[in-house]
């Protein structure tokens, strides 16, 4: 049953997160769910072909560290939401390092970043080596 609540309930948890994320950026309400809903059912899509480390996608299996830190420096606006964040990215960080995509040392640089709220200078750093990672 927990297994149940967690990819069922947790979801429409996540999808109120990210709607907060969506409108703190500007986006309506509405235009926030329908966006999310969008994404949400083509990543649900993916699992029913998939298995979870296949249908992994986002900055954190690419090994994106710039992007995950100015997702960091986002949820400032939203305090509530970072605990979350860094629980699921570091769960996230697990999947794609046990899965493969993501290599060692991406996987200990992804852990770093998530752990401390950043780059070292608790910033994204455009400067910083992992600035210069493409992300394509």
């Amino acid at each position: 049953h927990a297994g149940a609540s967690i990819a069922s309930n947790f979801l429409v948890t996540l999808a109120k997160m990210g709607v907060a994320c969506l409108v703190q950026g500007g986006l309506s309400p509405a235009e926030a769910k329908q966006g999310l809903v969008s994404l949400m059912q083509g990543t649900l899509n993916n699992l029913s072909e998939l298995s979870p480390e296949g249908a992994l996608t986002g900055p954190i299996v690419r090994g994106d560290l710039v992007t995950v830190s100015r997702h960091l420096e986002a949820l400032e606006q939203l305090p509530h939401l970072l605990p979350a964040y860094l629980a699921l990215g570091r769960l996230t960080a697990d999947l794609a390092w046990e899965a493969g995509p993501l290599e060692t040392e991406e996987y200990q640089k992804m852990v770093e970043v998530l752990e401390k709220g950043g780059f070292s200078n608790g910033k994204s750093d455009s400067s910083h080596p992992e600035g210069k990672k493409e992300t394509g």
